[in-house]
């Protein structure tokens, strides 16, 4: 069986609201279902924190779903969970054999920096699907995406994809590879002599073109940047000054203990993207991925 389904997991708040264009935006490209999906921790809870009652939250899935069908986006479901958010939301996902898991991050409330902040991290950490991670005040339309590669395998999967997404949502596509001056080379640090650092430079260098070359006619009018410095910064620094709307990085840990381990791109991308965050494995990722059950 194959699913052409997303899940939007939504609190209400403003992080999730931000997200319901663009999903609407992605769903309608890719002609597929949106499960709309909210998880309360118990009724107590849930009372104290958002006085939502049974009655009010499918008030308001019914709301968001008159929303979604009015920019022509299909919902297959709306569905009203109790459990732990994060753990409910990845198991759902994985029982309808969701392509993609979109939710909302970001509030700066005290209580949505200690909820729906940590659901969206152990979301995208834990999930084997691609996560769409939206901000409070992310633009309505997708139309500048940067895709961040290196020079993997994994990576090139990632950019095949960014390649496909361009297409179907009409956006324009930037790819940038920061050269890491943390990296080593050969077991000798970077930041030593000058003439190492360069020679390390000019192999990572030659290695993103190696890997652009294999696109070919495909990366037509794709912009291309190739910068040093610290992955995280360099991209979000870029995805600030030149205004993207969508970052899209690839998860190079294989394991799912791996990507529990703070310190990577994608993690920090994950707390400090100035705009809309697509995370994804390359081993696996297509987006909205047909994937066998």
């Amino acid at each position: 069986m194959t699913s052409r389904q997303l899940v939007l997991a939504t609190d209400f708040g403003r992080a999730a609201l931000a997200a319901l264009p663009q999903v609407a935006q992605l769903a309608v490209a890719y002609d597929a279902g949106i499960i709309l999906l909210h998880v309360q921790s118990s009724p107590w809870v849930d009372w104290v924190t958002s006085g939502l009652t049974d009655g009010e939250t499918h008030r308001r899935m019914d709301s968001w779903r008159n929303d979604l069908c009015t920019r022509g986006a299909r919902v297959d479901d709306t569905q009203l969970l109790r459990g732990s958010a994060a753990p409910a939301i990845l198991e759902y996902a994985e029982s309808v054999n969701a392509g993609l898991i979109a939710i909302g991050s970001g509030d700066k409330s005290l209580i949505d920096r200690f909820t729906t902040g940590a659901t969206a991290e152990a979301v995208a950490r834990a999930a084997e699907v691609p996560v769409w991670v939206v901000r409070p005040g992310a633009r309505e339309k997708i139309e500048r995406v940067l895709c961040g590669v290196d020079t993997t395998e994994a990576s090139a999967r990632v950019l095949e994809a960014a390649l496909l997404l361009r297409q179907r949502l009409a956006a324009k596509l930037t790819v940038a590879y920061v050269v890491s001056k943390l990296e080593r080379a050969g077991g000798i640090h970077p930041g030593g002599e000058q003439e190492e650092l360069q020679r390390y430079e000019r192999e990572r260098r030659e290695a993103y073109a190696r890997l652009l070359e294999h696109y070919g006619r495909e990366l037509t009018d794709v912009e291309r940047l190739c910068v040093i410095g610290r992955p995280s910064e360099s991209l979000r620094g870029i995805a600030m000054e030149e205004k993207f709307d969508l970052i899209m990085v690839g998860r190079a840990e294989s394991s799912r203990l791996a990507r529990l381990l703070l310190g990577s791109t994608a993690e920090r991308l994950l707390r400090h993207s100035p705009c809309s965050l697509l995370l994804a494995d390359g081993a696996v990722f297509e987006p909205l991925a047909i994937r066998p059950r």
